[in-house]
């Protein structure tokens, strides 16, 4: 039996030494060789046409964590509180901000309250505020305890806004923050939500 011999042709990619490769076997299919910069970045659309040009915000998707963002910028947090949560805003803190370790202050900014009352209302309770995890209210003024003990289903926002002082306040090192009622309220079926603006800042 004779030995049998196959023949296999190779199809070289469409390259030219003095061209564009074409985006079909990974190029770019453009002269790009007067392009680029600062923040300039390959590009391609819907039809497979490829660019350079700095990404726009809407260009980028997903989301981005609190730990990769400049902790001098102001940033907040929001949360919600249930009835049960409202109820023992005193006894039990809803904490804010942790504490930011050591060497670092977070400088409080404004708190927005926003009351979602739900037909029975809630009794008795106290001014509510952001205390320092030392235990003292960051604000001259609090949000009163009329706005959490609202009758009726109209929602309410009141804010407040940090503490000035004629001499100056001194910021607390390494304390958190927490959201805090002067007394515990009673009853109550409504709830409400927070936002709390701040910044991190690291001493010298």
């Amino acid at each position: 039996m004779g030995v049998q011999k196959f023949k296999r042709t190779v199809v070289a990619p469409a390259f030219s030494p003095q061209g564009a490769t074409s985006v079909k076997y990974g190029g770019t299919g453009q002269d790009l060789s007067a392009t680029g910069g600062t923040s300039q970045v390959l590009k391609q659309n819907a039809s497979h046409v490829v660019s350079v040009g700095q990404l726009a915000f809407t260009d980028i998707s997903g989301s981005v964590a609190l730990a990769q963002l400049d902790p001098v910028l102001e940033t907040y947090v929001t949360g919600t509180l249930t009835a049960a949560q409202i109820i023992t805003l005193n006894s039990v803190p809803v904490q804010l901000v942790a504490s930011p370790g050591s060497g670092k202050v977070i400088i409080p900014g404004k708190l927005v309250f926003e009351m979602i009352p739900s037909g029975t209302a809630f009794q008795t309770g106290g001014t509510v505020s952001v205390y320092a995890h030392s235990g003292s209210a960051i604000y001259s003024g609090a949000i009163p305890a009329s706005v959490v003990n609202a009758s009726g289903t109209t929602k309410s926002v009141t804010s407040i806004s940090a503490k000035t002082e004629t001499n100056g306040f001194t910021e607390a090192a390494n304390t958190g923050y927490d959201l805090k009622a002067s007394a515990d309220f009673t009853v109550g079926t409504g709830t409400a939500a927070y936002w709390f603006s701040y910044k991190t800042i690291t001493l010298a």
